[in-house]
């Protein structure tokens, strides 16, 4: 039994998208007063760089990491708010928080123990936000079951190589796996989406739907399958750069 509970964790936070109840189209709709500019730009660059969802696919989920140019870590997450600001159905929003390096470190680097952070019931009023905190659980027991491939998804990372996942829907259990495997060191400056409809060369470690469009002679990635399941088929893809 651990004596004192953990501080909470300080972040700022922002959200972006489209909603029914405006005609902005994709705009900002509120942030925290220390949210910085550049931030803001950096969040709208990320969420326009995760592709449009193609149909068929599974709604906008998951968790999205990257680390910013002056070292804060921006985490956030994608969410459908209903129809857009003209009544189409397949509408984006985006909420994301900002942490600093003191923030960044006391997490571990882990963005899924940021998820509790997210919100997706925003509305008009939301203009100004406050800045947020959130009291991380102490570290528990391994996730269970174990995810087969994560051993060679997170060696892959290791040697600077990129992992794309084919997945029915968001790899947010096998990328907390994969996390829990990088040293500290490795965890801080990568990046992840666990789910996203285009590979546009950010993220470290991306969910896909499909990988079709994608190079499988390219060494610098390796490349997941999906078989029955959403599991990795064994020996499909390019000799060397599938897992199963």
């Amino acid at each position: 039994m651990w004596p004192f509970p953990r501080p909470p964790v300080p972040f700022e936070q922002a959200v972006y998208g489209s909603f029914p109840f405006w005609h902005r189209g994709y705009d900002l709709l509120g942030r925290s007063p220390d949210c910085r500019d550049p931030w803001i730009r950096a969040m709208k660059e990320t969420c326009q760089r995760l592709g449009e969802r193609p149909r068929g696919a599974a709604p906008p989920a998951g968790v999205v990491s990257r680390w910013l140019a002056d070292g804060t870590w921006m985490v956030l997450h994608p969410f459908s708010p209903g129809s857009d600001d003209v009544g189409r159905p397949d509408a984006v929003a985006f909420h994301a928080v900002f942490l600093d390096a003191d923030s960044g470190r006391r997490a571990g680097y882990r963005p899924m123990r940021l998820a509790p952070a997210f919100r997706e019931d925003f509305g008009p009023g939301d203009g100004v936000l406050a800045p947020g905190s959130i009291t991380l659980p102490r570290p528990g027991a391994p996730l269970v079951p174990d995810d087969p491939r994560a051993d060679t998804v997170a060696e892959a990372l290791l040697h600077g190589r990129r992992a794309l996942v084919e997945s029915g829907g968001p790899i947010d259990r096998l990328a907390e796996q994969v996390w829990e495997r990088l040293p500290v060191r490795h965890r801080h400056r990568r990046s992840l989406a666990t789910w996203a409809f285009a590979d546009a060369g950010l993220f470290d470690l991306i969910g896909l739907p499909r990988l079709s469009g994608i190079d499988p002679s390219d060494r610098r990635l390796l490349l997941v399958p999906a078989g029955p399941e959403g599991q990795a088929a064994p020996g499909e893809g390019a000799e060397g750069d599938a897992i199963g």
